[in-house]
């Protein structure tokens, strides 16, 4: 009766220990997948479209100062105090709000413009505050962040549906409070230790966002790109299929946060890492099966919407070299790989512009050469991180 009771204890643990880190990591996508079904669902479509856009635009600068910040910690290279993240993120976010803001954000409403840098300061923070946890094996804190940032995006929906501005601002700000206060509490305890140089810092950020310019700026852009060309009818819609498709980042990114740490730890296996993309790929092409049908059934313009989730899926299969890289601090060979990828991506586009019209066609053959990206982009990062694996 002993054994079977120690048996079951065991089991339950096991099982805890696996869904933490898988919830932890995919809170981000099922918390963007909830807040984008609520709006879509019960703001009007007003509300909605605007909301859309500007959500897809915080996402877009995100890429250019928290997710680069995020991406340096990453390494054991790097050591960055809380300081050095907060003016890092500050400055970024500054330069890349005042480029966007004197190239297209200009034409939208000014209360809008100024909530989208205040939410692209949130999501920026929240972000390295995420990575700081994911470092240091910390699930609990990001699983009691995730909850409290849930409750609160719930109770204060009400109060906001009706003000497309003040709903961007609340989504994101229940992202961040809970995660800063639980690295409050923390007190920073992973940023004990010699902080790395400001001089190597500043050279591996600029790395990561020249990288970041290749790659995930791409796709949080790749929304408004597709928005402009089929209309802005359609915001809705894009938003919907693209947060779902966040959301299935579920197993990928579980997968990758717990191969991290033992990376930095442990070093890599080439067995390790196989094992990681295959995991990946059964997936992946799994749920881009399944979903054919469900995307048929619900949207008229079901076969953009599907390119789009097939694409960004596909973008998940590079995730295991790509860490490999992350980890030995190697941001020359990942801004390699994105610049060539991407630079293929964008001269099939510029030829794309001289074959046709803006247009449903159009937006179709733009996300099926970004598949094409996301293909090249994963022979590319195999190639570059084999020199790593033992």
């Amino acid at each position: 009766m002993i054994l079977k009771k120690n048996k079951i204890g065991y089991a339950i643990g096991s099982l805890y220990k696996k869904l933490l880190p898988l919830f932890s990591v995919g809170f981000p996508g099922g918390y963007k997948f909830l807040v984008i079904m609520v709006v879509t669902l019960f703001a009007g479509s007003n509300i909605a479209d605007s909301f859309s856009k500007g959500y897809f635009w915080v996402g877009l600068l995100v890429s250019f100062s928290g997710l680069p910040v995020a991406a340096l910690m990453v390494s054991n290279n790097h050591n960055m105090l809380p300081k050095h993240r907060f003016y890092f993120i500050l400055i970024s976010t500054v330069i890349a709000f005042l480029i966007a803001y004197f190239t297209v954000l200009n034409t939208y409403p000014f209360e809008l413009c100024l909530i989208i840098f205040v939410a692209a300061l949130f999501l920026s923070y929240y972000e390295t505050a995420k990575r700081y946890f994911l470092n240091i094996g910390d699930f609990i804190a990001i699983f009691i962040a995730s909850t409290v940032s849930l409750l609160m995006f719930l109770a204060l929906f009400i109060t906001t549906k009706d003000d497309a501005v003040w709903l961007i601002f609340l989504v994101f700000f229940s992202l961040l409070f809970p995660m800063a206060a639980m690295l409050v509490i923390n007190t920073y305890k992973g940023s004990l230790g010699k902080p790395s140089a400001i001089r190597q810092l500043i050279k591996g950020f600029l790395h990561y966002i020249l990288s970041s310019m290749t790659s995930t700026s791409l796709m949080a852009a790749l929304p408004l790109v597709v928005i402009s060309e089929i209309g802005n009818g359609f915001s809705s819609q894009i938003a919907q299929v693209f947060s779902f498709s966040s959301l299935m980042y579920l197993l990928p990114r579980a997968l990758s946060a717990k191969h991290i740490p033992d990376m930095r730890a442990n070093g890599i296996t080439h067995k390790s890492v196989e094992a990681f993309f295959y995991r990946i790929l059964k997936f992946e092409l799994l749920i881009i099966i399944f979903s054919l049908p469900v995307f048929y059934a619900a949207y008229d313009e079901w076969l953009v919407f599907w390119i789009l989730f097939s694409a960004m899926q596909t973008s998940q299969l590079s995730l295991p070299f790509s860490n490999v890289l992350m980890v030995h601090g190697d941001s020359r060979n990942i801004l390699k790989v994105n610049y060539i990828s991407a630079s293929a991506f964008v001269f099939l586009c510029f030829l794309l512009t001289l074959w046709l019209e803006p247009g449903m066609d159009r937006a179709e053959w733009l996300l099926f050469f970004f598949w094409l990206l996301q293909v090249l982009k994963l022979f590319l990062s195999y190639g570059v991180c084999k020199k790593y694996v033992y």
